[in-house]
Formats: C-alpha cells, sequence, structure tokens
C-alpha cells in the first residue's frame, strides 16, 4: 500500500487548504482503489475514489457536511473497573433507526501496557467474538432525533484511547466518489493517567517485502499525548541515517508516520521507527526487502525415491517470504486422500520449504496424482500467486479432476 500527504497549500477562501497528489499514467494502472483521508482532531472525512473513472479532466464534488450532524462530546472520562458509556446525539429524523447502526463503523484505539514496549489495541464494533464494543440506539419522538449509546469494555480503556464513530453519507451522481465516511473523535482519558506513560506502537509486520513501483512502511505510536516520532535506516558500524517521512494523521494521543520507497534506488536494510514521549522513548524495527515471487526448485521436486517398499515424492520452493508448501494427494476419482501411511516430512531453510511424502507400496497403488502449491503469507496477508506442480503417479488414467490447468509433470509408472 501507498500512503502520502500529498503537497498541501492554501485555498483562495479563508481556513481552506488544498491537498495535491500527482499521479502519472504507470501510477493509475497499478491502483485499483483510493482514498483520500481529511484529518482534524475531533473529526475526520473518508473519501472513497474510483480509480477507473480518474482520467486528467475529471472533476467530482463531495456532499457537504450537515453541521451538527452527529454530535458527541470530543472527551469522556473512565473509570476503575467499569465500562465507559458515551453518549451522542444523531440529529436527524431517524424513522429507522436501525440504519445508523448498519452502517456506523466503531473503532476503539488503546494502549496494552502489559508488553515491551507498550503495544496499541484496536477493537471494532464488527468484531462479535472480541464482543467490547456494544452500540444502541433510541428514537426521541418529540424532536425527531436519535440517542446514540456506546459502550466501551473496562478492558479496553484502563490506559485511556481514542473512540472514532464513521458513519456513511449517501454518494449520488459524484463520478469519482464512491464512499464517504464522516468520522467523529472522543478522547477517553483514565481517571489518575500518568502524562508521560512509555509509547506504544501498533504491530505491524516485522518484515516488509516491497513489490510494488510505490509502497510505503507506516509506524504507528501512541501514548497519553501524541508522541514524536522519527524513523532512521540503520547503516554499517552502528551508524545510522534519519529518513524523510510523511504525517499521515493528526490526533491528541496517536502519531502515524508514512516512509515510501523509491525502487528505483537502494532501500533494502533495517529501519527503526522511534518515538519519544516526556523522558521516555520506544523503538520498533522493520527488515526491508525485495519481494521475490515463490518458484519450485526443479531439482527437489518430483519422484526422488522409486523402490519396490515405497515411493518418496519432494516439492521444494523458494521465495521471499519463505513459501510454505502444501502437499495434497489425490486419487484416480479426483477425491483427496489422507492416510497415516503417508509420512510426510518438512524442512525450512533460509527462504526455502520442502515437503516429502513416502508412500508404501500398498498405497501407491491407489494413489493416481499428487499436488504440490507453494504459499506466500505474512502476517495476515496472503500474495496471490500460487504456483502448482503436479506428479502423476499414473498418468495413463483418466481423472474426474481436472488438473491439466497445471503444466508442470513428472510421471511415474509404479512397477
Amino acid at each position: 500500500m501507498w500512503q502520502t500527504a500529498g503537497n498541501m497549500s492554501r485555498g483562495t477562501k479563508k481556513h481552506e487548504y488544498i491537498s495535491t497528489v500527482k499521479l502519472d499514467k504507470n501510477n493509475l494502472d497499478n491502483i485499483s482503489f483510493g482514498s483520500i483521508f481529511l484529518d482534524t482532531l475531533n473529526e475526520s472525512i473518508d473519501t472513497g475514489i474510483v480509480m477507473s473513472a480518474v482520467s486528467v479532466d475529471t472533476t467530482s464534488d463531495t456532499p457537504e457536511i450537515r453541521t451538527n450532524y452527529l454530535r458527541f462530546n470530543s472527551t469522556e472520562m473512565a473509570l476503575p473497573n467499569e465500562n465507559t458509556t458515551v453518549i451522542g446525539i444523531l440529529n436527524q429524523d431517524a424513522r429507522d433507526s436501525g440504519q445508523f447502526l448498519r452502517g456506523a463503523y466503531i473503532e476503539f484505539y488503546g494502549i496494552d501496557t502489559l508488553e515491551t514496549p507498550p503495544s496499541v489495541i484496536i477493537a471494532s464494533s464488527f468484531n462479535k467474538e472480541e464482543n467490547k464494543i456494544h452500540l444502541t440506539s433510541t428514537r426521541h419522538e418529540t424532536d425527531k432525533s436519535t440517542k446514540i449509546t456506546i459502550t466501551l469494555d473496562k478492558s479496553l480503556v484502563q490506559n485511556g484511547g481514542i473512540l472514532t464513530i464513521a458513519h456513511p453519507y449517501n454518494v449520488k451522481n459524484a463520478t469519482l466518489v464512491d464512499r464517504l465516511m464522516y468520522i467523529k473523535k472522543v478522547k477517553v482519558t483514565f481517571k489518575n493517567q500518568a502524562n508521560n506513560t512509555q509509547p506504544a506502537f501498533y504491530k505491524y509486520q516485522k518484515n516488509i517485502y516491497i513489490n510494488e513501483t510505490k509502497q510505503s512502511l507506516r509506524c504507528l505510536a501512541m501514548g497519553s499525548q501524541a508522541p514524536s516520532v522519527s524513523m532512521v535506516k540503520l547503516l554499517k558500524n552502528g551508524r545510522e541515517k534519519l529518513v524523510r517521512t510523511e504525517n499521515m494523521l493528526y490526533d491528541s494521543m496517536m502519531t502515524l508516520k508514512s516512509l515510501t520507497f523509491d525502487t528505483s534506488k537502494t532501500y533494502k536494510g533495517t529501519y527503526v521507527c522511534r518515538a519519544n514521549l516526556g523522558e521516555t522513548t520506544s523503538e520498533q524495527t522493520f527488515n526491508v526487502m525485495p519481494f521475490e515471487p515463490a518458484e519450485f526448485d526443479l531439482s527437489k521436486t518430483g519422484v526422488v525415491k522409486n523402490t519396490t517398499d515405497n515411493v518418496v515424492l519432494s516439492c521444494k520452493g523458494r521465495g521471499r517470504p519463505r513459501p510454505k508448501v502444501i502437499l495434497q494427494v489425490y486419487s484416480e476419482n479426483g477425491q483427496e486422500m489422507t492416510s497415516p501411511e503417508f509420512q510426510i516430512e518438512e524442512q525450512i531453510k533460509g527462504h526455502t520449504s520442502r515437503k516429502t511424502v513416502t508412500l508404501p507400496s500398498e498405497e501407491v497403488k491407489t494413489v493416481h496424482t499428487v499436488l504440490c502449491t507453494l504459499l506466500q503469507k505474512e502476517g495476515s496477508h496472503a500474495y496471490e500467486s500460487k504456483p502448482k506442480y503436479k506428479i502423476e503417479i499414473f498418468p495413463g488414467l483418466i481423472m474426474e479432476e481436472d488438473f491439466d490447468r497445471f503444466p508442470n509433470t513428472t510421471s511415474l509408472f509404479y512397477h
């Protein structure tokens, strides 16, 4: 993902500012989704852009934000060992108050001090498994407004945090805009909270693989006040170089910095994000390297042993991040097979991984095809490319399952 603050300039009207981002044709061709985020201390606007509609002379207006449409206090106090209730007013004739509940997106950014350094925790109203944020509404018959009640579990607010309430606006006849979210922010303070707690980091992946022309490394730090954040690149002999970052967030407790890599220059290396708050400092380290798509090592993929006692098949792949080998065994009717007699071993070294399966002689007679798949995944993100390799035991038989789309084939006639 590429993230930039653009170039900010003053507009012609009072309190008007213009942010400009220049994209060339190659940028447009490689971007499938875009979002413009306007941020202030207590509220924000998130606008989704239809990139396929972007051209040189295309302009589009967004709906005008209605003042006092949604009202919340800018701060709330949390008490020890108690859930925190935040109340707001939706100023409209909400005959269907459930419409707001279905469209609203509630998030809470808090701090977990049990980890070292402390970590940023994010809870969402859509995460029903956690069940830590509850949202209800009550319609007032007199003025047609709706009371919005948000209850935060006591485990979230013990170190304070930021509550964001995002709700959608209807977008009509807007060529470029397909989504518009208006976001209110409420600062939740904890009674007797220390002013200079150690900064917390949101846990991004430690290993960053660059596979786009423009790709950003992000660092989100949080504290009782917004920490000051900088990034350095570690050099040889213990030296470090300060790198240029962009500030992506305006908030009373959080600081978000973004570093965009220029792939035409040397960027590989170790980067440290450093957050300071008062006399305390926290650091988060990232290893940045180029993405290498997974591929099979053909010298170690196929039949590696074939005797009257057993047959040993092997699949080996390499890439950055290191691929996981998924090995599946199929019968001649296309059914996937599992058996305690299948001896599967896995070897991992550097950026390579290998799996071997030993099939006893009796088991081999029932097997038709072994399919190997390389899956590259880093954290919750899985890459789309999934190379496959087919090993046929009896290639003369016709299977119900169509494996012809996997061209790499090693044939084995059992004897």
